[in-house]
């Protein structure tokens, strides 16, 4: 069974950013399947945030998902 990790990136970052670049690498040598959870963070609260990670889980989860959060990400 395929094993997906999803990054929340912190704060005004995304999961695109060189600093989970190793993050990534080693997640994927690991056997994950990473899923970087795109987030607009400009002018939204956190119910927008949650709404946003939602609607990104539902089309994209396995049964054996990993969530891991940064900032708000983790919240």
């Amino acid at each position: 069974m395929t094993k997906n990790l999803f990054i929340i990136p912190g704060f005004g970052e995304s999961a695109s950013s060189s600093r989970y670049k190793k993050l990534i690498a080693t997640a994927k040598q690991s056997g994950y399947s990473v899923c970087k959870v795109p987030v607009q963070w400009k002018y939204r609260v956190m119910s927008d945030y949650i709404s946003e990670f939602k609607e990104f889980y539902t089309k994209h989860k396995t049964g054996n998902d990993y969530l891991l959060g940064f900032s708000y990400g983790a919240v």
